[in-house]
């Protein structure tokens, strides 16, 4: 199965949760994507400072 290797999401203004992880946040970040949904601050914990 194919996919996309881009790591990106989905969420909404207003909405305090991810609505869609792509398979490659989990591959990359070597997180479960479940834990992403679960506990969208961890992914933010991943990303340098100046790229927020």
């Amino acid at each position: 199965m194919a996919w996309i290797e881009d790591i990106f999401l989905l969420s909404a203004p207003g909405v305090k949760k991810i609505l869609y992880v792509s398979p490659a946040c989990g591959h990359v970040w070597e997180m479960e994507k479940e834990k992403l949904y679960a506990a969208p601050a961890a992914m933010l914990e991943r990303i340098h400072p100046e790229d927020l």
